[in-house]
């Protein structure tokens, strides 16, 4: 694993060396991207797609009837957290006193742990906290908005970590994280029949604000089959939405492919069946649409707006993928059977 030194500062400290996060790189969920950052740095072997898989963000279906695109945020509806936490060994903690929350983000920074946290800079999106300046009044990282630049009195050490200049972000009580604090990591086995259970579980969720699982897939559905006027209300949220169903369903695929092995006949083949099946949702939509025509958009750069023929395709293709779903949740059912029934060991 690569070391990143902590580097002293004329007024902080930072974390060198940790890489930009950035859209359109199969790492589109902006928790994953986030975690994998803060679990690199601290040494511990994990891939995003095991984030994804631990998590079960990587088989959530969310959307607002408006296609915002907090809905792709992890923590609406039921709990990810706890699962990916209790399967990489961490208990991240959040304080809400201010003055303590800030002096606990100086000792992490300079003890060489980023620090999570959400909005803290251009949207609210998950990010990190890599350094400090000013003695402590000033924080500084990683956000997937980066790409959007800063001008020089933003921007710090030759990293070029732009300032957090909406530190603390997004209901800091809350969502700012700190990693500092582990725990005993249940095993890979464990962490896997959890995941299938939140694979389940996602789709069978009450709608609050946000409407998940089939009834998520229709309203996407419907959106794209709208006339032009009317969609072009959505902006570039029909990209965001396709993207983020490419990287979610591709970490599915990788995820439970790579854990194939940790089972025995016939859960093994049944598990490698479901993650051929999101396999192959990912084809499904990237017959119509290339990955790489919906993650530009997700860091501002510029698009082609998706005509009424395509749209009409793109519409076509999620009824298939709907089908996809029902028949790999199935498989995912079985699964678990077998498993609660004590024949798989």
């Amino acid at each position: 694993m690569k070391s990143y030194p902590v580097i002293s500062s004329a007024d902080g400290k930072y974390i060198d060396g940790i890489p930009v996060l950035r859209w359109g790189n199969w790492q589109d969920c902006t928790y994953g991207g986030a975690v994998k950052l803060v679990m690199d740095a601290l040494g511990v072997n994990v891939s995003y797609e095991q984030i994804m898989g631990y998590s079960g963000v990587c088989y959530r279906m969310a959307m607002a009837e408006n296609w915002d695109p907090s809905s792709g945020m992890p923590q609406i509806g039921r709990d990810v957290e706890a699962a990916l936490n209790n399967a990489i060994g961490f208990a991240p903690y959040c304080i809400a006193d201010a003055d303590l929350r800030d002096q606990h983000v100086v000792k992490c920074v300079d003890a060489g742990v980023p620090v999570l946290g959400c909005g803290l800079r251009g949207a609210p999106e998950w990010g990190v906290i890599t350094g400090y300046a000013g003695n402590g009044h000033n924080f500084f990282g990683r956000t997937y908005f980066d790409d959007e630049g800063a001008d020089a009195s933003e921007t710090y050490t030759n990293n070029h970590y732009y300032l957090a200049d909406l530190y603390p972000g997004q209901f800091p009580e809350n969502l700012l994280r700190f990693y500092d604090k582990r725990c005993t990591p249940v095993s890979s086995r464990e962490a896997l029949k959890a995941s299938l259970i939140a694979c389940l579980e996602l789709f069978e969720q009450a709608p609050n604000n946000y409407l998940f699982g089939y009834d998520a897939y229709q309203v996407l559905i419907s959106g794209f089959e709208l006339d032009d006027d009317q969609y072009d209300e959505f902006g570039n949220n029909g990209e965001h939405h396709l993207g983020t169903l490419f990287d979610a369903r591709r970490s599915a695929s990788t995820y439970l492919k790579q854990s194939a092995m940790l089972l025995e006949e016939p859960n093994r083949s049944r598990i490698l069946q479901v993650a051929d099946l999101y396999s192959s949702i990912v084809r499904v939509l990237q017959a119509v649409v290339p990955y790489e025509e919906t993650s530009a958009a997700f860091g501002g750069q510029e698009t082609w707006p998706w005509d009424q023929p395509l749209r009409m395709q793109i519409a076509d293709a999620l009824r298939h993928v709907v089908q996809i779903e029902k028949e790999l949740r199935l498989v995912v059912k079985e699964i678990l059977c077998e498993w609660e029934d004590g024949h798989d060991h």
